[in-house]
């Protein structure tokens, strides 16, 4: 699930080999949404990208803080 503005949308399922996968592409989507996002529009905190399982547990969160700070690690590399 990916967060839209106010608004949140759910993107079809994909499966990845383990959490860890799930959670790194988890953040890269989050870091895709910092960057496609227009500025000024709308407040942008809390949570980018929820990870559920098969059986809609909640796997893992990846919020506007963590994302932003991935991204400027990857700008560091």
């Amino acid at each position: 699930m990916y967060r839209d503005g106010d608004g949140s949308r759910l993107v079809p399922p994909s499966r990845m080999p383990n959490r860890e996968a799930a959670r790194e592409e988890a953040v890269r989507s989050a870091i895709d949404v910092l960057v496609d996002r227009q500025p000024g529009i709308g407040d942008l905190s809390g949570w980018l990208v929820r990870v559920r399982d098969e059986a809609g547990r909640l796997v893992c969160v990846i919020t506007v803080e963590e994302a932003e700070t991935a991204r400027k690690t990857q700008g560091e590399r």
